[in-house]
Order: structure tokens, then sequence, then C-alpha cells
């Protein structure tokens, strides 16, 4: 009897052994495959080839829902591939949007964005959104966390005046705190906030996004005017970007095949994003990524309220002048120029010695309120700033007199009718500047695009020399193709040696 029951529980010691050891066997895989996947989704991801990266992205998930580094990716790689241009479901999102926002546990909101990672039907997605609630647990949950909380203040109260005394003191403490904040320097903010190295790097690659698209759109127009036979310019460039309106509930419109099956395409993309981005936040180490992600994507989907809700978190965590120059940019997009200019001067108040506070001045002035004569002060004041600095080189010094010559030619392109005089003078002014450029670096590319442009304003103040402007213009139009084409080149190389690394 004795020796029956030690072989049978023997035999159950092999089973749990055998089971373990496949189970182990299982989980390996499926890291390993995980790992495969995300390899291959890093290598598209680093092409730009984000549709292809959202792919694999998504198999990382399949084979291991807890790769967190996977959401993030996949909701970069949603947001890059969504087209803001394009017709979407935007009832469909923000309702998706709106209940993922309410789900508090962790584990299953990762469950749920999974699932939606996993959709590639818009039928299938709607009948999703009809089904996803905000589970009672949770809602019970939070109740009774708050009457917990209303139990602990009163107990807290009833001790006596300790914990008042207390209180009053933090009170005062954090009053202080804040007005030392207020006046205290940018350096004091820096090292009270461990993560501001990280989103200096957020926002510097920001400033670098923006400054490569106005470099892109130069060069785009630059070959558009190559392509005209006479050479002369007869479009007006797209400086003033159109003002999104708040949230307006969407017209219902009828779509052809076509049109549809771009919204259904372009529907799934803004749910994907916003629901891994929404996932993400809840994780520290990406906390202030995810937020201007959000912020960024609710831009891009035209919901002012929560693009603000979360612009305005960045500065809770990074209240910097490069900060407000973020908020100040996403309201003149909006048409909001009190707000705009408000955060402007916030942030040139926080740093007066810091020249790009005067450049983002006089983008707003020109781009916003078409008021060229403050732009044109703005970057006069800010070239006062770099010649003074003595650790600025010759190249930091032309971009600045580029934005001079750059406005002056704004303003007389865009006003039509100006007394000759006038006109001349700020052709006069613009073209000092550009040459000054030039001069200080010579392959700099966009001031030869600008003298060009500027010889063509010429021609308004003296039309007896057409010919002879023309034949300038063209001259510096070609110097400055030549030297783009070597500067993107440069830039070719450097990458292709930046991934050889």
């Amino acid at each position: 009897m004795k020796k029956g029951r030690s072989l049978f529980l023997v035999a159950i010691i092999v089973a749990l052994v055998f089971l373990l050891n496949i189970s182990c066997k299982s989980l390996k895989y499926s890291n390993l495959k995980a790992n495969f996947y995300f390899k291959k989704a890093n290598a598209k991801y680093e092409e730009e080839d984000y549709s292809a990266a959202a792919k694999f992205y998504t198999e990382v998930i399949k084979a291991d829902p807890d790769f967190i580094a996977a959401y993030f990716y996949l909701g970069s790689c949603y947001q890059q591939v969504f087209k803001p241009g394009l017709p979407f479901d935007k009832d469909l999102v923000l309702k998706i949007g709106n209940t993922l926002d309410k789900i508090k546990d962790l584990n299953l909101l990762k469950e749920t964005v999974k699932k939606i990672n996993l959709i590639n039907d818009y039928e299938e997605l709607k009948k999703f959104a009809e089904n996803l609630k905000v589970p009672e647990e949770t809602i019970e949950e939070k109740k009774e966390a708050n009457t917990e909380e209303k139990k602990e203040v009163t107990e807290e109260n009833a001790e006596g005046k300790k914990i008042e005394g207390k209180t009053e003191e933090q009170t005062n403490k954090i009053n202080k705190e804040g007005t030392k904040e207020e006046e205290g320097s940018v350096e004091e903010e820096k090292s009270e906030n461990p993560t501001d190295e990280k989103v200096e790097a957020i926002i510097k690659k920001w400033e670098e996004e923006k400054k490569a698209e106005e470099a892109k759109k130069k060069a785009e127009e630059e070959a558009k005017k190559r392509a005209k036979r006479s050479l002369v310019v007869t479009e007006q460039p797209t400086q003033k970007p159109e003002k999104k309106e708040e949230e307006k509930p969407q017209q219902p419109q009828q779509l052809n095949p076509q049109q549809k099956k771009l919204m259904v395409k372009n529907t799934l993309r803004a749910v994907k994003a916003l629901a891994n981005t929404i996932l993400i936040k809840y994780y520290d180490t990406a906390t202030l990524d995810s937020t201007l992600a959000l912020a960024d994507l609710y831009d891009k989907l035209g919901i002012f309220d929560k693009a603000e809700k979360y612009y305005l978190e960045i500065l809770k965590a990074y209240k910097t002048n490069k900060a407000y120059y973020v908020i100040s940019d996403f309201y003149s997009k909006y048409g909001k120029n009190d707000k705009a200019i408000e955060y402007l001067n916030k942030a040139i108040k926080m740093n007066p010695n810091d020249p790009d506070g005067y450049l983002y001045l006089a983008k707003f002035y020109s781009e916003s309120m078409g008021k060229y004569d403050e732009a044109i002060k703005a970057v006069e004041q800010m070239i006062n700033l770099i010649e003074k600095d003595p650790n600025a080189d010759n190249h930091k010094k032309a971009v600045a007199y580029y934005w001079l010559g750059f406005y002056s030619w704004v303003k007389s392109f865009r006003k039509k009718y100006m007394p000759p005089d006038e006109r001349a003078k700020i052709v006069n002014k613009g073209m000092d500047a550009l040459m000054k450029a030039i001069e200080l670096d010579p392959k700099y590319p966009e001031p030869y695009a600008y003298v060009n442009l500027l010889y063509r304003e010429k021609i308004k103040v003296n039309p007896a020399k057409k010919k002879e402007y023309l034949a300038k213009a063209k001259e510096y139009v070609d110097k400055f193709q030549e030297l783009y084409k070597r500067l993107q080149e440069r830039q070719k190389l450097a990458k292709e040696l930046e991934k050889q690394k």
C-alpha cells in the first residue's frame, strides 16, 4: 500500500516537472520570437518605413503582450502614417480615446490596447467600440478609494492642532518656494527636476524636425521656380498656416468609394496611435515622451481641448522657455493670438538673453499677425544678442542675418501696394543682410535663394532693369541649388555612417 502511494507521488512530481519544463520552453520561445520581430521592426523604423515597422511591432505584442517598448513604437508608427488632411471618423476616435482614459487597471488597459492593435477592419472596430466600457469594478473601486480618503481626512483632523500646525508650516513653505521659483533663475529649476535633460532632448528633436520641414518646403519651392521658363516667382509661398478651428461636430458627408477607403485606413491609424500612446503614459520611463506625443496627436486630429490639456501638462514637468515656445506655437496655429503672445512673452521674460525667443516672436508677428515691421525689429534684437555672444560662430551669425533678409523679402512680397522709395529701402535692407550672411558662411545655401527672390522684388522698383535683375536672380538660384545638393549628399553620407556604427 505504501509502495503504491510512493509511486503515485513520484508520478505527480514527474508530471509537474514535465509541465514546468514545457511552460519554460514556451516562455523562452515567445521571448525569442518577440525579440526577433522587435529587431526587424526597429530596422524598418530606422528606414522610416513606418507601415512595415508597425506590422512587425504588432507581431511582437502577439508573442509577448508585456513588451512595453513595442507599444511605444507602435504609437509612434501610427502617428507618422496618420494623414491629417484625409477624412477619418473623429467621433469613433474620441469615443475610444475617452473610454481608454478612464480605465485605471493597467493590465486591463494593456489587454484592451493589444486587441485594438489586432483589429484591421473598420466595422469590427466600430463593434468593439460599442462594447468597450469602463468596468464597474473600476468605478466602484474609485468610489471606495474616495470614501477611504474622506475617512482618513476626518481621522487626521480629529487628532488636533499638531497636524494643523504642520499643515500651516508646509503651506507657508510651499508659498515661499513658489515665490522663489518665480523670482529665481532657470538653473535652480533645472537642478530640482531630474528629467530636464530628457525633455530638453525631446524639445530639441521637435525644433530640429520643424527646421528640417521648413528647409524641405523651401527646397521644393525653389525646384518649382526653376522649372518655370521665365524663372519669375508667380506663386506666393505658404508662410501663414491655415488656422485650425476648435472642436466642432463633423457634418455628415457622402464619401465616394475611394474616399471611404482612405477614411477607414486613416481612422484605424488614428485609433491605434491614440490607444498605444495612452497606454505608454502610465509607464514612468516614457511619461514625458508620451505626454508630448499625445499633445501632438490630438493636435493632428484637430481636437483642441485634449491637445491643450497635454501641452499644458508639459509645463508642469518642464517649466522653461523652450516649453513656452512649444505652447505658443500651438496656440498660434489655432488663431489664439492672445494666448500665443502671452506664452512667448513668458519665454522671453524667463530668459531674455536667448536669441531664439526673438526669432519665435518674429515668426509669430509675420505669420499670425501680418505685422512685418515688428517681425523685422524682433530679428534685429536677435542679431544684437548674437553679435554680443563671444561663443557665437560665423554660421550662427549667418543664420541670424539670413532671417533679417527673409523677413525683409516677406514684407516686400506680401505688400502689393507700397511706395517705390519704401520698397527700395526694405529690399536693400534685406539684400545687405543676405550678403552679410554669405560673407560669414559661403556654404550656407538659404541666403542665395532669397538674394534671388529680392532681385525679383527689385524689378517692382525699377522695371527698366528687369533683364539685368533676372540674370542676377538666376545666378543666385543656381548657386543655391548647387550648395543644397552638396548639403543633401553630406547628410545622406552622415546617415549611412550612423547606420554602420
